[in-house]
């Protein structure tokens, strides 16, 4: 029987993916085993039994292992993994009676790859943080409402308080990372430059603080709202920065810019740090999707990208500098620069390159209504979907109109007329976007067509079998990432991260920063980890909130683990795992 098997890795977690050329009779499902030299295997923790529980029971006082209640997919992920630490895994089908320690099948088993759980790749590093908030853990750990959710102020008490555990454990290396080139220029009399969007955590601002005389901040204005007298929401102008701006003008003095753009639908975006030496050769630039407040760190997924290069970070210097410049304006000279095709920037030897774009950089300000001609930047992303031979995964938060989800739809389409494979895999946070674009269609029953997966958000609605309810979010982001993987299974490979939000208002009317690598495979592994690790947990949770607002109980979209081998039948109807295995192993298709 023909099977493969792969392991992929970022800082944080494993994911796994296998497949099978065949049904296994018999087989209850897998038990997945990690494998680290020196000790014994450790099969990995379950989350679903044979026997459901009833209303009101207690979960089991020691969480069974995949040994009792197996693996009913083809997928699985390690949130435990030991980090810096090579290791690779055992699947294994196993059968026997419920509710017992089932039995291997022997002579079908499959190692994956040895791999390791880092945020080193090569000189740079790639970092997410846990800001899934939607979490059984989380739930267990927060005092509950009258309605039985976990509550949310008692959340943002625990996410504000530096040195809180469940701080620590949603941040992850976030905090560290954001921090780590502010250290390098105390340590070694350097100095940062930062361009930052919201800015209210304690800790990083007390970080800023420390770094005065080697640190400048252009600060932009970041709008909230508030109840106006009749109750109604009303924007305030930088209302979310207003406070610590004020707060860092008393301590940095004439380092810190403020930026305050027009009051409109115009926001600096950016979230990026550059550090450049004493000698005053910059050297390492930090982006990705992070701002710098609580709810940044710790309930919202987003990233963090490590770029340790000279060129890279002199042109983020050289953007900063003409932010700086253009005194708030967005002006012409600024939105021409930035339209100006980027050039191929080494990663290094057999890394890839990387090419740079900065927002705005179209000659209106804002989006026309109608036929919005393509920002250069956006340009390059949609043609790196069109380019896709395998398929394309993405997180998004909110990106307006048009955006990579109608290029996305446009692409699968195309695919689907010429009966050609393309394998989506996505999740957004916006509810009305994600009701537009949520789709399920992967148990195909032709070999050559879309396999397509896009989800909203959600947690757990309500209480059912050992299911807490749980918190779906916290403030009004949840995916915060902004992340396009073109290919990552092959030297084609593309990643696109940064500030963008991946929609053309971000270029037209915005400061951001786009970064687009392509070529480097072990950076492309980690992301396509986030995306799946992401989309995989709001999947099932998005079924259930629908199912609940159906009125249907969010029982009806949960099964207990199926007693016999019928599982499997779903994935082997139509052309469910050979379309996925065409992404997956496409050296091997």
């Amino acid at each position: 029987m023909n099977r493969k098997a792969l392991a992929i890795a970022n800082n944080d977690l494993v994911y796994l993916w296998w497949t099978y050329s065949e049904k296994i009779p018999h087989c209850l499902g897998f038990s997945i085993r990690r494998l680290q030299t020196g000790k014994s295997p450790v099969a990995l923790p379950a989350f679903v039994g044979f026997t459901p529980a009833k209303k009101g029971d207690a979960p089991p006082v020691k969480r069974p292992t995949t040994d009792y209640w197996p693996i009913q997919s083809y997928q699985w992920k390690d949130l435990f993994v030991p980090e810096e630490t090579e290791i690779a895994y055992e699947i294994v089908p196993v059968t026997g009676t419920p509710g017992k320690k089932l039995a291997d099948i022997p002579g079908l088993a499959i190692r994956t790859n040895p791999i390791t759980a880092t945020d080193t790749i090569g000189r740079h590093r790639v970092v997410f943080n846990r800001g899934i908030i939607s979490t059984q853990a989380l739930s267990k750990k927060l005092p509950k409402g009258k309605s039985g959710s976990p509550s949310a102020a008692a959340l943002r008490k625990h996410i504000g308080t530096p040195g809180d555990t469940i701080r620590a454990s949603l941040a992850g290396e976030a905090i560290e990372a954001l921090t780590s080139l502010l250290k390098r220029a105390r340590d070694h009399g350097g100095k940062c430059y930062c361009a930052l969007y919201e800015l209210t955590d304690p800790e990083l601002i007390d970080a800023l603080k420390k770094n005065k005389g080697r640190v400048e901040v252009i600060l932009a204005n970041a709008d909230t709202t508030e109840a106006d007298a009749d109750g109604k929401q009303q924007k305030v102008y930088d209302g979310t920065n207003a406070e610590t701006r004020t707060e860092l003008h008393e301590v940095l003095g004439n380092a810190l810019h403020d930026r305050l753009l027009p009051k409109g639908n115009y926001i600096g975006h950016n979230k990026f740090v550059v550090y450049v030496t004493k000698a005053g050769t910059a050297k390492a630039v930090l982006t990705g999707s992070t701002n710098w407040t609580a709810t940044g760190l710790c309930a919202q997924s987003n990233n963090i990208l490590l770029i340790e290069d000279d060129a890279i970070a002199a042109r983020y210097l050289d953007y900063w500098q003409r932010l700086l410049a253009d005194d708030a304006e967005q002006g012409p000279d600024l939105r021409r620069d930035n339209a100006e095709a980027p050039p191929d920037l080494s990663l290094g030897t057999q890394q890839g390159a990387a090419r740079i774009w900065f927002s705005p950089n179209t000659e209106r300000k804002t989006k026309p209504a109608k036929n919005p001609p393509a920002p250069p930047d956006m340009a390059e992303v949609f043609q790196a979907i069109s380019d896709a031979k395998h398929g394309v995964l993405f997180l998004l938060f909110s990106a307006g109109a048009p955006s990579i989800l109608e290029q996305l739809t446009d692409v699968a389409q195309q695919r689907a007329d010429a009966e050609q494979e393309f394998f989506v895999r996505g999740a957004i946070s916006d509810a009305k976007t994600a009701n537009q674009f949520t789709t399920r269609v992967y148990n195909d029953s032709a070999l050559k067509a879309p396999n397509r997966l896009i989800t909203g958000i959600a947690g757990i609605p309500d209480q059912f079998s050992y299911w807490e309810k749980e918190l779906a979010k916290l403030g009004h982001a949840v995916i915060h990432d902004k992340i396009v993987v073109v290919d990552p299974f092959s030297d084609g490979c593309v990643v696109v991260t940064g500030s963008h939000n991946l929609g053309f208002k971000a270029s037209y009317s915005n400061d951001e920063n786009l970064c687009i690598i392509r070529g480097n495979r072990a950076i492309a592994e980690a992301y396509t980890a986030h995306v799946l690790d992401v989309v995989n947990h709001y999947n099932w949770r998005h079924k259930l909130a629908g199912a609940a607002k159906q009125g249907k109980g969010s029982q009806t979209a949960f099964t207990d683990l199926d007693e016999t081998d019928g599982w499997q039948n779903k994935y082997f109807t139509g052309s469910f795992l050979q379309n996925r295995d065409l992404f997956f192993f496409p050296d091997s298709a």
